[in-house]
C-alpha cells in the first residue's frame, strides 16, 4: 500500500522531523522551517500507519491504496508531461534535430512539498535544431535517484527506451545526444547513460557514494522506502570511472563539497574533463549554467 498524509502546524521556527511507523519499519520526515502545511506522499507500507509528531497539529491521510498519488499543485505542473510505463517526461523538438539533449532533475529538498517532483527543461539549452527529452523523478516520496519506482520496480528500461525511440524518429543516434544533471540528476544520468554509447555525458554535483549522501543530507525516508522494496545502492564510483573511461564526460563539482565529492577530486580518466566551483552544492548549476551551455554547444558544433 502507499500511504500520503498532509500535517498541519503553526508555522515552524525551526526543522523538526516527524515519524511514520509502520510495524517494526519507521520512516523519518523533515518539516521545513517557517512552514505550516507538510505534505508526505507514496510512502510504501503494509498496514494503515502511525504518524508521530511532538506538538500541535492536524493531520490528514490524502491517500492510503495501491495508487500513486499527486496533489492538485503537481497535476497542474504536470500538465505538459507523458507518462508511459513507469517513466513521466516531456519531450520537444526546435526545427529538424541533428542533436538531442536529455535532461534529469535535481533533488528539490528536505521537507513536506505539495509538488516535490520537478523537471530540469531540456529547452533551456537553447539550440537550434534539437531533440529536447526532459525526464522527472516522480517516484516515492520526493523522488528515488532512478532507483525505484513507487512499487518496487526499475524505471531505468523504460527510459532507455523512450530515449531510443525518440532518437530513432529523428534518425539520431547516441552520439549525436548529450545527457546532462544536477546533483540527483547527475546520478539518474549516469545511470541511464550507461546504456548508450557514444553520448556526451554532463555530470553537476554527482554523488560518488549515494548511500553516504542520503545518510547525511535528512533523506533516511528514501532508505527506508528502498529498504521496503530490497532495493540495493549502485556502486556509483564505479559508474562513473566506467563512464568517464569510455565516453566524453564532464564532472562539475563544488570544492567544499564532501559529501558529494568523497575525496575524488583528483581522479583522472581517459575521457573525463573536471571544473571545480567555488559555489555550494545547491547554488553550483545555476552558477555555472554559461559554462555547461558552452560544452553542450561545443559539442554540437560538431554535427
Amino acid at each position: 500500500m502507499l500511504f500520503s498524509f498532509r500535517l498541519e502546524t503553526e508555522p515552524l521556527d525551526s526543522f523538526k522531523r516527524v515519524h511514520l511507523h509502520d510495524g517494526d519499519r519507521s520512516f523519518k520526515f523533515v518539516m521545513g522551517k517557517g512552514e505550516s502545511e507538510h505534505i508526505y506522499t507514496n510512502i510504501p507500507v503494509d498496514s494503515f500507519p502511525t504518524v508521530e509528531y511532538d506538538g500541535p497539529s492536524a493531520f490528514t491521510v490524502l491517500a492510503a491504496n495501491d495508487e500513486v498519488f499527486m496533489t492538485p499543485e503537481q497535476r497542474k505542473l504536470n500538465q505538459n508531461l507523458v507518462t508511459e510505463s513507469n517513466v513521466t517526461f516531456r519531450i520537444s523538438t526546435r526545427g529538424t534535430p541533428k542533436h538531442a539533449v536529455v535532461s534529469f532533475p535535481a533533488y528539490r529538498g528536505n521537507r513536506g512539498w505539495a509538488a516535490p517532483y520537478g523537471v530540469l527543461r531540456a529547452e533551456r539549452f537553447d539550440l537550434d535544431d534539437t531533440l529536447y527529452i526532459s525526464f522527472q523523478d516522480p517516484y516515492l516520496t520526493a523522488g528515488s535517484y532512478f532507483l525505484s519506482d513507487s512499487f518496487g520496480n526499475d524505471p531505468v528500461p523504460a527510459a532507455v527506451e523512450v530515449i531510443n525511440r525518440a532518437l530513432n524518429d529523428y534518425s539520431l543516434t547516441a552520439e549525436q545526444a548529450t545527457f546532462v544533471g544536477a546533483s540527483k540528476g547527475s546520478n539518474i544520468a549516469a545511470l541511464v547513460s550507461q546504456h548508450f554509447d557514444g553520448n556526451q555525458l554532463i555530470l553537476c554535483n554527482y554523488s560518488m557514494d549515494i548511500q553516504y549522501r542520503i545518510h547525511r543530507t535528512g533523506m533516511s525516508h528514501l532508505e527506508s522506502a528502498l529498504g521496503y522494496f530490497g532495493i540495493e545502492y549502485p556502486d556509483a564510483f564505479k559508474i562513473f570511472a566506467q563512464e568517464s573511461s569510455r565516453k566524453e564526460t564532464h564532472w562539475l563539482y563544488s570544492e567544499d563539497d564532501e559529501i558529494s565529492n568523497r575525496g575524488k577530486e583528483q581522479y583522472s580518466a581517459e575521457f573525463l574533463t573536471t571544473y571545480a566551483s567555488k559555489e555550494p552544492h545547491g547554488k553550483m548549476f545555476l552558477t555555472e549554467w554559461d559554462r555547461i551551455t558552452a560544452i553542450v554547444r561545443n559539442r554540437h558544433s560538431d554535427f
